[in-house]
């Protein structure tokens, strides 16, 4: 599949701590930061939605009985002594069951939110040219994006294109039974689904479990993606300082990498990009 540039939208920021300002590192430096989904502006973002038929998969049946036995350890529930195959069977077939079903579904879903905390994105989006995205990503014009064309990343397989909707999708069985082609995709698709208000963004993301970078989440860092030699193209806000324009041009005078700065068009709404170098 051919990927198209994508770009990512950034603002001026200041150092601190000693250390260069954020903007430097992502810029001059090529890094990309990814963050877990709770950061982001949008409250449903990667909300993972399930219904009643997650009872029946062979993961709530393992989370189900692991509690069973730890609540139970002779093996044997109430005065009745019934086993445990038993009981699961009668909990998930059994409509007499069902206020305890509805509490068990209601527990899970309390826990689910944390599943955000286990993953980390990095988003992009189609376009360069946003009015919107250059109001609320880049500081009211100020900022700048950044071109990438990834085609050659190594890690396209993470790669992916967000699908907008007027309801969020909603997951079950399918998704949650181990012995199913869908098993665990249930939480990368979830961060692939967005609600239509989005639709203008035209975005693209990198999903990656947390967990393959806790040694460096260990050592008290970020983990960063080094995208340094897939920037193409750079624009500059069209309300950016002449300060921050001078040392993007400067720093990048040697490197085939082109250089905007976006104007407003005039008698429209548009944006127009005029190459600076």
């Amino acid at each position: 599949m051919q990927i198209p540039k994508l770009y990512k939208y950034r603002y001026f920021d200041e150092p601190s701590d000693n250390q260069p300002a954020r903007w430097e590192t992502v810029l001059f430096e090529g890094k990309v930061f990814p963050a877990p989904p709770t950061t982001f502006n949008d409250p449903f973002d990667c909300d993972l939605l399930i219904d009643d038929s997650f009872l029946k998969s062979n993961y709530f049946k393992d989370m189900l009985q692991d509690s069973l036995i730890e609540k139970y350890p002779s093996g044997r529930i109430g005065d009745n002594a019934m086993g445990f195959d038993e009981w699961q069977s009668n909990f998930l077939e059994s409509d007499t069951l069902s206020p305890f079903r509805e509490k068990m579904l209601d527990i899970f879903r309390d826990f689910l939110p944390t599943i955000k905390e286990e993953m980390l994105i990095a988003c992009f989006s189609e376009l360069n040219n946003s009015v919107l995205m250059w109001s609320h990503y880049a500081q009211y014009h100020t900022g700048f994006c950044i071109e990438y064309d990834l085609n050659d990343w190594p890690g396209c397989d993470n790669l992916y294109q967000v699908q907008y909707s007027i309801n969020a999708p909603v997951y079950g069985q399918t998704y949650l039974d181990r012995n199913t082609p869908a098993f665990g995709s249930a939480v990368v698709d979830a961060a692939l689904h967005k609600s239509n208000e989005w639709c203008y963004e035209k975005e693209w993301r990198i999903v990656i479990p947390k967990q393959n970078y806790a040694p460096i989440y260990a050592a008290g860092l970020r983990p960063a993606f080094d995208f340094s030699r897939f920037i193409t193209a750079i624009y500059i806000g069209a309300k950016a300082k002449e300060e921050h324009i001078q040392k993007i041009c400067q720093h990048f005078h040697l490197q085939p990498i082109k250089i905007y700065q976006m104007s407003l068009q005039p008698m429209t709404y548009k944006l127009n990009a005029n190459r600076l170098q």
